[in-house]
């Protein structure tokens, strides 16, 4: 699986803007705001994780500011 380092980048794979704002039930502008700040809502991380599986891509689980600990890392 590729992973994908970026919420732009998760987004395009994922469609674009409209459509990840769809597929979580939020508004465009909610989505854009992702986007911008580079950041997801820690709330979206299933729903969004598994979109990517099922097109074989992965995120790091710091695009939603989870930290991992320094031993899971080792």
């Amino acid at each position: 699986m590729q992973e994908l380092t970026s919420t732009a980048a998760v987004i395009k794979e994922l469609g674009g803007i409209a459509k990840v704002a769809r597929l979580i039930g939020v508004k465009y502008s909610a989505a854009a705001n992702w986007k911008y700040f580079n950041r997801f809502p820690s709330n979206t991380h299933l729903v969004l994780s598994a979109a990517l599986r099922k097109r074989e891509f992965t995120a790091p689980d710091s695009l939603w500011q989870m930290r991992e600990s320094q031993e899971a890392a080792e």
